[in-house]
């Protein structure tokens, strides 16, 4: 589960500039989703909902300064009533988002084993914590590397060999870099007064000055500002191709151990980057390059699945009962909202019977984007993306429609447009009627 890797970054989602040799690898022996997104995009309520399987609207759940709840059932203690033993490695920014601080085992979800940090935004300075030693150590090297070394560790030396795993890893690559972080005097673009992309020494200096093929939505002002963005994109992709590596050779690695054979590899992020596109930086919006994440699902045991694509909408609720479906594990919860992707990986289904899925942003308590990013609630179906902004309780304001076969990068804005004003009441009716549960929309539903 990379950090802030938007879909479109991966070579085998159509990008042009970045080589993902092992991502593309992985879908080819796997299943691609063509149409995954975020359903939250910003790490904190992803993470909610990945975690607890419970949208991010229903406890009103903020960007960030969140901290999980010790008694709210996780995804681990479904896994460890499986018999599993449950792995954690990385990042984890459910205790509140304070950085450094030690997260208590009692909120570290219920893993077995957790090694990990809150967050850190400096991959050179990271502090990391085990289980329930307060200590904190100090990562060698680039985050990246280290925490692919050391779920490599975990594996080597599981406490119950004879036991099945579930394991996350969670590197926070290819997020940028905490401003003003005195790391920066090692990339090459040194903008300290600017956020950056911090990739290995050797990374960095494959993408210095290089020529890229640039969106049509990219950033078209003035000079300046579009080369800050070029070379953020540049920085971008050397923190892509450096956990591609990092990935390669952890499937190397799984398949010289023989763990291959048997183990369902899935490939998610929490969220994407805007990183110039629209004028923008960062993620929170509506768009693709926000709500768009890769998802691909390796399992062994569907070898005549290699390469095929799904290209029904899919959200971040699916991806913990997928997860649980993948190894034939059964919740007796009943509050889950998402679905089990698991026939349309194994081809047992041709598609969803749903229309499409809900996205939203719910709530940003940083004074920092009061004025700059909005409460929205969209909906994306098959073949169009349909975007409200929040004008009041119970009350969503027509946006933004875009039809996402014809117009990928959303360019056109088609909300005006007569013609498609059925389209335009056909998804609110859809948004509302999967909203129902939100209680900033429907009064009689109340947050839990």
């Amino acid at each position: 589960m990379p950090d802030q890797l938007r879909r479109q970054a991966l070579g085998v989602y159509g990008d042009p500039n970045c080589s993902t040799p092992a991502m593309d690898r992985l879908a080819r022996n796997g299943v691609r989703f063509a149409a995954a997104c975020s359903t939250y995009p910003v790490c904190v309520p992803f993470r909610y909902t990945l975690m607890t399987g419970l949208s991010g609207h229903r406890r009103q759940i903020p960007a960030i300064h969140f901290r999980l709840p010790a008694e709210e059932t996780t995804i681990a203690d479904e896994f460890n009533r499986a018999g599993y033993e449950t792995i954690y490695v990385g990042k984890w920014h459910l205790y509140g988002g304070k950085g450094d601080e030690p997260v208590p085992r009692p909120h570290q979800g219920r893993w077995s084993r957790w090694t990990g940090f809150e967050l850190s935004n400096e991959p050179y300075k990271t502090v990391f914590y085990a289980d329930d030693d307060p200590a904190p150590k100090r990562m060698e090297g680039h985050q990246t590397d280290w925490i692919f070394s050391v779920a490599r560790r975990e594996l080597e030396n599981r406490r119950h060999p004879d036991r099945p795993f579930c394991m996350f890893i969670s590197p926070e690559a290819p997020h940028d870099v905490k401003p003003g972080s005195a790391y920066l005097a090692r990339d090459p673009f040194n903008r300290p007064d600017k956020f950056q992309y911090q990739a290995s020494g050797e990374f960095m200096e494959r993408w210095r000055g290089r020529e890229l093929k640039l969106p049509p939505n990219f950033y078209d002002k003035d000079s300046a500002g579009r080369e800050f963005f070029i070379e953020s994109l540049r920085g971008y992709y050397a923190m892509v191709e450096q956990l591609d590596a990092r990935i390669g050779e952890f499937l190397d690695w799984l398949a010289a151990g023989g763990l291959a054979r048997n183990t369902t590899v899935v490939l998610f992020s929490d969220h994407g980057d805007m990183v110039g596109s629209h004028e923008l930086t960062h993620k929170s919006r509506p768009w693709e390059e926000s709500v768009g994440i890769p998802l691909i699902v390796a399992d062994p045991s569907c070898p005549n699945r290699g390469g095929a694509v799904v290209r029904d909408p899919v959200c971040t609720e699916d991806i913990y009962p997928t997860l649980m479906g993948l190894c034939g594990i059964r919740s007796d919860r009943g509050d889950l909202v998402g679905r089990d992707l698991g026939p349309l990986l194994r081809d047992q289904v041709g598609a969803m019977d749903r229309h499409g899925v809900a996205l939203e942003f719910v709530h940003e308590p940083r004074k920092i984007f009061k004025d700059k990013t909005g409460c929205w609630r969209a909906f994306r179906s098959r073949h169009w993306k349909y975007v409200t902004s929040l004008a009041g309780p119970g009350m969503l304001k027509p946006r933004g429609l875009y039809n996402m076969d014809d117009d990928p990068f959303e360019m056109h804005n088609l909300i005006a447009d007569q013609s498609l004003w059925q389209v335009r009441d056909e998804h609110h009716q859809w948004l509302l009627s999967a909203l129902a549960d939100d209680p900033l929309l429907n009064p009689a539903s109340k947050a839990v």
